[in-house]
């Protein structure tokens, strides 16, 4: 099932102190890495959120959020009406570990649901996830009715949950979704980078 591909890029990176998406992740930034994971999947990508002027990455849209100030599901939703297909796989660009081959998995499984989401140790991971157009509706409603967990989407669509079992064919489960928050994750993120996890 073809999928379109939205990075949230939006974050005030307040405890990390730095803009996370131009943090040098190898011969890429962040946000770079991120997006070339998805243009292996899809060719329609999308990057949500306010980006520095010398951002150009030729072939990806930059989407502005609708409900401005309202967190990644916020973003979801200007990612979804922006969208080329009727289904899109989300990716925070803080999650350095998670890879191509993981997010085809998480795409294939798609078809027939509203969402697709991983799940490990009873912890959803939404910013790894896949969500259908059909559920612009209820992102809606949270939105309009003060709600910014992306969590609750789950509960009230159809849902594919993708458990931990499944998830270790692609790797240590809690290491693909290590997402960077602080300093301290940042420089665990390098050192296991050096040690061999991810690329």
């Amino acid at each position: 099932m073809a999928v379109s591909g939205i990075v949230l890029a939006g974050g005030r990176s307040l405890r990390m102190g730095t803009d996370k998406t131009q943090l040098a992740w190898g011969k890429y930034t962040l946000l770079e890495q991120t997006v070339c994971r998805l243009l292996g999947i899809t060719d329609d990508v999308l990057v949500v959120g306010g980006l520095a002027g010398n951002y150009c990455l030729q072939g990806v849209r930059q989407v502005q959020d609708r409900y401005e100030g309202r967190g990644p599901l916020g973003g979801i939703h200007a990612g979804l009406l922006a969208a080329k297909y009727e289904a899109a796989l989300v990716l925070s660009c803080d999650m350095p570990f998670v890879t191509t081959e993981l997010a085809a998995f998480l795409a294939a499984k798609s078809d027939g649901f509203a969402a697709v989401t991983p799940r490990c140790g009873g912890r959803v991971e939404p910013l790894c996830a896949v969500y259908a157009r059909s559920c612009l509706a209820v992102i809606e409603d949270l939105l309009q009715g003060g709600e910014n967990q992306v969590r609750q989407v789950f509960s009230r669509v159809n849902t594919c949950y993708v458990e931990e079992a499944e998830l270790q064919l692609f790797g240590n489960a809690n290491q693909l979704f290590f997402n960077l928050n602080t300093p301290q994750d940042w420089q665990e993120a390098l050192r296991c980078k050096e040690a061999g996890y991810g690329s």
